[in-house]
C-alpha cells in the first residue's frame, strides 16, 4: 500500500435538522429551505456566497448521499451553521433528496481538498482495502477499511421529463430526456451527450402487481395495446413507468420514476 497526500482538510460534520426537504430553484429559496450542521472542530467555518457564485459551483457539499450547494450559511452557535437558498440533487443525486436522516454525514467538497482513487471497472462491486490518516497522525497506525467499489460515478443519470400518453388507439406512448455526465448543464438547441457505448434505455412498466420490461435505442417508446392486453389481461388505467439509461460497464443507471393516470 503506497501513501498518497491529501490537499488542506475541508469542512466536515453531520446533519443536526431539516425542514422541506424538496427540489428548488435558488431564485425562490427561501428561509424554510435549510438544513442545520455541526461542525466536526471549532477552526472549521462555512461562509454564504453570492447567487451566481453557486450557480458558478461554489459550496458544493454531501450531505448524507445527496450533493447540494447553499448559497447561505448562517453561524447559529458554536460549530453550528444554518445553510438555505439550496440547489438540490446535483451532480446526479437526486434520488437521495428523500432519504435524509438526522446525524448522517456533511462533507464540504473543496476540489483541492479531494482526489480521485482510480480503480479497475472490474472491481466494480467488489471490496478494496483503504487507509486514511489525518494530518499530523503516523500513516501506518491508521486502520485499514473495506471500501466497497459501487461505480456510481460511472452510473448513467436519470433521465429527465417523464412524459406518458394515451393514444387514442389504446396505445401509451412514453417519452423522455437524456442527462449525461459528460454535460451537466442544459444548451439550448443541443442534445445532452450520449456519454456511453450507445444510446440504450431500460423501461418498466407496473399495474395491478405486475412488472413489464423492454429495452429501447431512443427516448421514446410505443407500448402498443396488443401488447399491453397480452401482459396485463386488460387495458391499465394507470401505470407505473421508471427508465434508466443504460452503461454497457455498470449497467441500467438512475431510474426516473412516475405515477400516471391514463384518460382512455
Amino acid at each position: 500500500m503506497v501513501p498518497r497526500p491529501c490537499g488542506p482538510s475541508t469542512a466536515l460534520g453531520m446533519m443536526e435538522s431539516f425542514s422541506n426537504l424538496h427540489p428548488v430553484i435558488l431564485a425562490n429559496a427561501g428561509i424554510h429551505w435549510r438544513f442545520e450542521v455541526e461542525l466536526a472542530a471549532d477552526s472549521m467555518w462555512l461562509e454564504s456566497r453570492a447567487e451566481i457564485s453557486v450557480l458558478a459551483g461554489a459550496n458544493l457539499a454531501l450531505i448524507g448521499d445527496e450533493i447540494i450547494q447553499f448559497q447561505s450559511a448562517v453561524a447559529i452557535s458554536p460549530r453550528r451553521f444554518l445553510l438555505s437558498g439550496l440547489l438540490r440533487g446535483r451532480r446526479g443525486t437526486e434520488s437521495a433528496i428523500s432519504t435524509h436522516s438526522v446525524g448522517e454525514r456533511f462533507v464540504m467538497l473543496s476540489p483541492e481538498a479531494l482526489f480521485a482513487i482510480d480503480v479497475p471497472t472490474d472491481l466494480i462491486g467488489t471490496d478494496i482495502k483503504i487507509r486514511a490518516a489525518a494530518p499530523n497522525t503516523q500513516f501506518a497506525n491508521a486502520p485499514l477499511r473495506d471500501l466497497r467499489v459501487s461505480g456510481r460515478a460511472l452510473h448513467p443519470l436519470a433521465p429527465a421529463h417523464l412524459k406518458v400518453f394515451a393514444r387514442g388507439n389504446g396505445d401509451v406512448e412514453v417519452r423522455w430526456a437524456r442527462k449525461s455526465r459528460a454535460g451537466f448543464g442544459w444548451i439550448d438547441g443541443v442534445d445532452a451527450p450520449i456519454a456511453e457505448e450507445s444510446e440504450a434505455y431500460r423501461l418498466r412498466f407496473e399495474s395491478a402487481g405486475i412488472v413489464h420490461e423492454v429495452e429501447t435505442g431512443s427516448a421514446h417508446y410505443i407500448f402498443d395495446a396488443v401488447a399491453q392486453s397480452a401482459v396485463f389481461g386488460a387495458l391499465p388505467g394507470a401505470f407505473n413507468v421508471a427508465v434508466a439509461q443504460l452503461s454497457a460497464v455498470t449497467g441500467a443507471g438512475e431510474y426516473a420514476v412516475g405515477d400516471f393516470a391514463l384518460a382512455r
